[in-house]
């Protein structure tokens, strides 16, 4: 009876072993093409003897002197998943992918400022080639690996009031502009299983960086490398695929697929390798998501897993996950469709059902297999953690295009452009007419019924801006009252009456010069001060807006001077060189890099300084997406939500 109660239990233990074994098989059957194993006898291609790179980083008299209070790190790379395997449905002539891999990215803090390391792995093996004994082989290392850090000017948007806030489509290949310091250079000189690996650490960022997206990027330079590595890549068996061409059968005429392996044959092989080359480089990159890390003047890191999450990054590896679980969902899709539609024709249907499940399951085995449970979580933390960072740097971004947006549309338009150009046209008419016009009180619209009173007229204005924020309305307005309300702008302040000729006066011209200038560049100054954020973060947010808010504010600040010598030189004939010369003293009220060249940029027509003025203006417009911002916020005052920018 003991023998027999014993039965059962063998046979289940028996039964798991075969199971496994077969999982196994079924597992490596799966992979085209593994990396060979690596036996210990393989000398190193480069540098010192290789050694296993899985413990922490050696502390150095630099990094000892912060000590880190706060910090974020990705998950390493699992091995699995770095293999490279080679499709059957659809396959290439050359795998890239996968070759050189960052991982274990931390970004950490010590309170005040910032810092990036982590690891690269190169995925590179190489076999002996034939008659050329000197090229090395096994896991290459020694390759010479540059590493940045970019700033990208991608805006953090929504398209209706109450979405989640998502990033347009970004291109790795345009990773933004470099980060002034944060570049690198490392050999790949140690050996972690059968790939290369390299360590990194960027230097210390004094301040955090701003609210925004980077991409930290590691390039392999093809022609920065020593020779006899880049003649080992020709060696490299997992990087050559297969290639397909189309052929026509010669009995049935018909077009049938080609397939010839790439290593081995000479022709396509060379071929192959000369298309590697002339790639140039092996790249890979991962997406930085910085949010509010500033908090009280203080730098505090929280990741995805953490609460209230203000740092995510989207490495390799996630991007991996993402691919799989993508794919899992499509085949839990098509497998759900499959079981209610296979009893109509399940002959034909059965057919492509394994069509697909051969190639959702060739995906996903490339990939490295079916995601674990710990990748799931680090999927949902995933998913969890990035639109709360989103949110974050929306809501900076939301109140620097704010800012932009008075100054544009506010400041240079109506307390700048406007107030300089009304009176120096009206003048020119004058001139060139010989007749003042007419002073119009404002009118109200042509179809509006209510009474032909000024008090009727504004209130249509302001129904008419009441998406525009007080800070515009109350300068724009501020302008139309001048010139419907007054005489500020008129003709008549700036001319004079010369035996019944009316002439240009300069000395009234420069007085309200004078004063404009004192006013508009204090007001100009103090706003686009507003838009400097260097002095909290490591960066400036959006550096080539804010350059050409600065030439259009340039352009104003030219345009008094160019009416004066326009009109002087085109109406009065007289010399450019006398009208300059009266300058001297306002030029002194200009920046530096006006004054210094005045009488050549001023001495032209005023529509060449408007041309520059619109540069400026609409480039500075489009590139911070303003129309997208104003239809955000005419959505949010329709909707009763806060107002984007102003919360």
């Amino acid at each position: 009876m003991r023998i027999r109660s014993l039965t059962g239990p063998v046979l289940l233990f028996v039964f798991v072993l075969a199971c496994l074994a077969v999982a196994a098989w079924i597992s490596v059957s799966s992979v085209s093409e593994l990396p060979p194993v690596v036996s210990p006898a393989l000398p190193p291609t480069a540098g010192p003897e290789p050694r296993d790179a899985t413990g922490p980083e050696p502390v150095t008299q630099h990094n000892a002197l912060r000590a880190t209070t706060s910090f974020v790190e990705t998950a390493a790379y699992p091995d699995h998943r770095v293999q490279v395997r080679h499709g059957v449905h659809y396959p290439q002539e050359l795998y890239t992918e996968n070759r050189v891999l960052l991982r274990r990215l931390r970004v950490e803090s010590d309170g005040r400022g910032m810092r990036l390391s982590g690891e690269v792995l190169t995925n590179l093996f190489a076999e002996s080639p034939p008659g050329e004994p000197a090229l090395p082989v096994g896991p290459l290392l020694g390759w010479k690996l540059e590493i940045a850090l970019f700033q990208n000017d991608a805006m953090v948007d929504t398209h209706l009031p109450g979405e989640v806030p998502h990033l347009p489509s970004l291109k790795s290949s345009e990773p933004g502009r470099a980060v002034p310091g944060q570049q690198a250079t490392i050999t790949v000189t140690e050996l972690h299983h059968v790939y290369g690996l390299g360590r990194f650490s960027l230097p210390w960022l004094e301040k955090p960086l701003a609210p925004g997206v980077y991409f930290i990027v590691v390039g392999l330079n093809f022609s920065s490398q020593r020779p006899v590595l880049r003649d080992a890549l020709c060696w490299c068996p997992n990087l050559y695929g297969v290639h397909v061409e189309e052929v026509r059968d010669e009995h049935t005429l018909e077009m049938k697929e080609k397939r010839r392996p790439v290593y081995g044959h000479p022709e396509l092989h060379a071929r192959a390798y000369e298309d590697l080359l002339a790639q140039g480089e092996l790249v890979d990159s991962a997406l930085i998501e910085v949010g509010q890390v500033l908090e009280g003047g203080k730098v505090s890191l929280r990741g995805p897993g953490q609460a209230e999450p203000n740092l995510h990054i989207r490495d390799g590896y996630l991007r991996r996950i993402d691919e799989l679980s993508s794919a899992e969902s499509q085949f839990q899709s098509w497998n759900e469709w499959w079981q209610q539609e296979k009893r109509k024709d399940e002959g034909n249907l059965r057919t492509e059902y394994m069509r697909l499940w051969r190639i959702f399951d060739e995906a996903i085995q490339a990939r490295g297999g079916p995601l674990s449970p710990a990748e799931r979580l680090i999927s949902e933390q995933a998913a969890l953690a990035e639109p709360q960072v989103l949110k974050q740097i929306r809501a900076f971004q939301d109140r620097l295009r704010f800012r932009c947006w008075v100054l544009l549309d506010g400041v240079l338009l109506y307390a700048g452009w406007h107030s300089v150009n009304r009176p120096g046209y009206d003048t020119w008419e004058a001139i060139k007419k010989q007749k003042y016009q007419p002073h119009q009180p404002p009118q109200p619209e042509p179809k509006s019924v209510r009474p032909n009173t000024v008090r009727d007229v504004w209130r249509e204005r302001r129904e008419l801006w009441r998406y525009f924020p007080d800070e515009i309305r109350d300068i724009a307005f501020d302008y139309l009252r001048r010139k419907e309300e007054t005489e500020d702008f008129h003709a008549e302040r700036f001319t004079k009456l010369d035996a019944k000729t009316i002439r240009f006066d300069a000395a009234k011209w420069s007085t309200m010069r004078a004063e404009f200038l004192a006013g508009f560049l204090a007001q100009t100054d103090e706003h686009i001060a507003g838009l400097d954020t260097t002095g909290e973060y490591a960066v400036q947010v959006w550096p080539t807006a804010r350059q050409q808010i600065v030439d259009a504010r340039d352009a104003a600040l030219l345009l008094p001077f160019a009416w004066e010598w326009y009109i002087r030189t085109e109406q009065h004939n007289e010399p450019g060189a006398d009208v300059a010369a009266g300058w001297g003293e306002h030029s002194m009220l200009l920046p530096e890099h006006l004054r210094s060249e005045l009488a050549t940029q001023a001495a032209r027509p005023p529509g060449r300084i408007k041309d520059e003025f619109d540069l400026g203006y609409r480039g500075a417009y489009d590139q911070l997406q303003t129309y997208e911002f104003m239809n955000r916020r005419r959505r949010a005052i329709d909707a009763g939500l806060p107002l984007p920018g102003q919360d």
